[in-house]
């Protein structure tokens, strides 16, 4: 029997208007149901699938309305099981979401890089047609794919993932702290996989290869170095011990490295993973139109 596959999509649709904003990115991951076919029966676990990177694309200058029809041409050509957008501190990811329940989008057919401002053009557009995209407690349609998560305190998904009754989770760095946590427990227990570095490749491997891929097969080791600089601070006490660094809630404060737009949307790509799981748990699941379907 053929393995089933399940993408996932992380997105920091950051508009990147300066030089030393971080730019906005998208990666998808690739999960392979590694079960028997008669253990599909029991609740799946991450240890269950293979999970992997496939693709990255780092954009800067996209307004709301060119993300959402950006979103909307990659679900239309991966279908991905599950998205988490990040929320914004000022509302861009909000913004994004609420476009993404439009049914008229205009999918961008050339991307350009415009060196020179550092921003990407889109020359060209074709409209489509699509479903909605929303999340699971969205009324709003009702033909739409319930599919979208917020990386934020108070979203359905999140809150079902995280809800252990340990976290106080008063502030977004909270939750922050935890989505990387769970990013370097699945580095840590070789859950997540990577391709090669760039320079590892022969040449002839990518011959013919357009600019999109080439950069998307770039970013993997980008995303790598980046997941690499996470680290927590630490303090030395007065007997000489170095001691975490935490807030007055007692979570950890983590030392970001100087970009971290590709980690991000790789990180929220494995929370969209492991957010669509819990809800698989809870007896919610999306059957082959994105739709999402009870089953317990």
């Amino acid at each position: 029997m053929a393995a089933q596959c399940h993408f996932f999509a992380g997105c920091d649709p950051a508009q990147a208007d300066s030089k030393r904003a971080d730019d906005g990115a998208f990666s998808i991951g690739v999960a392979v149901d590694r079960r028997e076919h008669g253990d599909r029966d029991m609740l799946p676990q991450p240890r269950d699938y293979d999970f992997g990177y496939v693709y990255h694309r780092v954009i800067r200058g996209f307004s709301s309305v060119q993300w959402a029809a950006y979103i909307h041409m990659m679900h239309s050509r991966f279908g991905f099981s599950h998205i988490m957008l990040d929320a914004g501190s000022g509302g861009g990811g909000i913004n994004v979401s609420r476009h993404l329940k439009e049914r008229d989008q205009e999918f961008p057919t050339d991307i350009i890089r415009d060196t020179g401002r550092r921003l990407d053009i889109v020359r060209s557009t074709i409209g489509r047609q699509v479903r909605p995209i929303l999340d699971r407690y969205d009324l709003s349609a009702v033909d739409g794919d319930t599919i979208l998560c917020l990386a934020k305190r108070g979203d359905p998904a999140v809150d079902a993932l995280w809800n252990d009754g340990k976290r106080n989770w008063s502030g977004d760095e909270c939750f922050q702290a935890a989505l990387i946590e769970e990013m370097q427990t699945g580095l840590k227990s070789g859950l997540v996989g990577f391709l090669p570095p760039f320079e590892e490749w022969d040449r002839d491997a990518y011959q013919g290869w357009d600019q999109e891929q080439i950069q998307s097969l770039r970013l993997s080791g980008a995303l790598q170095a980046q997941l690499l600089e996470f680290g927590v601070q630490t303090v030395r006490d007065a007997e000489g011990v170095d001691r975490w660094v935490t807030n007055s809630r007692g979570v950890k404060r983590f030392i970001l490295p100087p970009r971290k737009d590709i980690a991000f949307s790789g990180m929220y790509a494995w929370g969209a993973f492991l957010t669509w799981l819990k809800l698989y748990e809870l007896g919610w699941v999306n059957d082959s139109n994105g739709s999402e379907v009870w089953v317990a």
